[in-house]
């Protein structure tokens, strides 16, 4: 297999050559190899003012929370800052959003509670 491709995932098991550009008709083993990501900014937190590749989902969004270890000089484990997706603004006439930044969360990575309706509230008996 060529260095750099995915596993062929056709039919036949045959591998697609290396030495001609890739097109759509390649098939799908091709097109799962291609890795998309969108320049993002960061703001607050030892990031602020930096704009960093981050890949993408399935939907085209980046993740909801970013998280960078920061080794310390001391060998205990990595101090672990947290940023939270949040829209980076709106068009005036439309109201449409124009795309994602991460702001700086310094609690942490929320817990995400369950929202059934027969659930209680937190601290209800």
């Amino acid at each position: 297999m060529p260095a750099g491709r995915a596993p062929c995932c056709t039919p036949t098991g045959a591998c697609h050559a290396a030495a001609r550009p890739v097109t759509a008709a390649d098939g799908p083993c091709v097109r799962l190899a291609r890795v998309r990501s969108e320049n993002t900014p960061f703001e607050g937190g030892p990031l602020d003012g930096r704009v960093l590749p981050v890949l993408v989902g399935p939907t085209g969004h980046p993740p909801k929370w970013y998280k960078v270890p920061v080794p310390n000089d001391d060998g205990t484990p990595p101090t672990v800052y947290a940023y939270r997706r949040v829209p980076s603004g709106y068009t005036k006439r439309l109201g449409l959003q124009r795309g994602w930044k991460y702001e700086y969360a310094p609690g942490g990575v929320e817990r995400r509670t369950l929202k059934w309706p027969w659930s209680k509230p937190n601290g209800a008996p």
